[in-house]
């Protein structure tokens, strides 16, 4: 079951054995285990800002993605930049989606779609890292930013990143002891792309999740003003 329990578990039980967590602009020493911690931010930034204060309570650090074009909130409007701002002041690191759906054309390179688009963020978002992940991307786009660097700019699809071991909770295929097993297998460095959406919300199944974070939608929409963190106990959320 997905929970911030199961959350804190998963990080304490990366923690204890001594994985060190880092961001993507890290300089990492030989010799140590390193996490890279990766959340992107697809539907809920309230459940962002709830995952961040349980990082800051473990003492780690993970980097929050999110999106400039999102369907689900509006990063222009203030209660949501503010939101990206707590993060930030947390010590947690900002980075920036690429949605590649709503902005790539065949006929322009990713490089200055992606430019473009990071300079907006960070006009909004001025804490942000120059930092970012792509959401909707085809393999094409993805092959094509593995053979192409944009300059000054990190892209998780570095081939320094891809060929590293990474553990999902994409469409909750994965059960907690599958994750854990991801760390009891000791790989010198690891990816964990884990979402807020799914661990703040809380369920079993992918159905589940998806009802359980409606309420946060809604509210980082503007369509309902009750901060949908009083309706939860989130300590043992809805199964």
């Amino acid at each position: 079951m997905y929970s911030r329990e199961n959350y804190r578990r998963l990080l304490s039980t990366a923690i204890e054995a001594n994985y060190e967590f880092c961001d993507f602009t890290s300089i990492t020493k030989p010799g140590e285990k390193h996490i890279y911690l990766r959340h992107d931010v697809d539907l809920s930034p309230t459940a962002a800002l709830q995952l961040a204060r349980e990082n800051r309570a473990l003492k780690v650090s993970g980097t929050f993605f999110f999106s400039f074009r999102s369907s689900n909130y509006n990063l222009v409007a203030s209660p949501i930049s503010e939101k990206v701002h707590m993060i930030h002041s947390l010590g947690q690191k900002i980075g920036f989606m690429y949605d590649a759906l709503s902005t790539h054309n065949d006929k322009q390179k990713p490089f200055t779609a992606v430019v473009e688009d990071f300079e907006a963020f960070v006009r909004i978002i001025p804490e942000a890292q120059p930092v970012f992940t792509c959401r909707n991307a085809s393999e094409a786009l993805i092959h094509w930013l593995s053979d192409h660097s944009i300059p000054e700019m990190t892209h998780i699809h570095d081939p320094q990143f891809r060929r590293l071991p990474t553990c999902v909770d994409t469409e909750a295929k994965f059960s907690i002891s599958n994750l854990l097993s991801c760390v009891e297998k000791q790989f010198p460095d690891l990816v964990f792309a884990l979402h807020p959406d799914f661990w703040i919300a809380g369920g079993q199944t992918s159905s589940k999740l998806s009802e359980n974070i409606q309420p946060f939608v809604l509210h980082d929409m503007g369509l309902d003003p009750i901060d949908p963190t009083s309706l939860y106990d989130l300590e043992n959320p809805l199964s």
